[in-house]
């Protein structure tokens, strides 16, 4: 479904490695998904926000997990973004220490 050169680049990264032998039905599903949390998620967001830090304490990715699901919700409800301002924003995601 994608050019050699675009799986490929999927393929390489640990988080897109997952995606880069997609169907076109497995990706609408996907894409539909995302839009199903992005047009409901603002109350998921707001009750993990309240309690993100008793949650991310055991498990530091917790944290960086949430600040991807608010940018999906972001991308969903408009907002244009690209792969370097994502990965800078979750790089720069700070975890607590455990």
């Amino acid at each position: 479904m994608f050019s050699v050169e675009f799986q490929k680049k999927l393929e390489a990264a640990n988080n897109t490695k997952w995606a880069s032998k997609l169907s076109e039905s497995e990706l609408e599903t996907m894409l539909w998904l995302v839009g199903e949390f992005g047009h409901g998620g603002c109350n998921i967001i707001e009750v993990i926000e309240k309690h993100v830090k008793e949650i991310a304490q055991p498990r530091p990715a917790c944290e960086r997990a949430f600040t991807a699901l608010k940018a999906l919700q972001k991308i969903v409800s408009g907002t244009r973004t690209d792969i370097g301002k994502i990965k800078h924003q979750i790089e720069e995601t700070p975890c607590y220490s455990v």
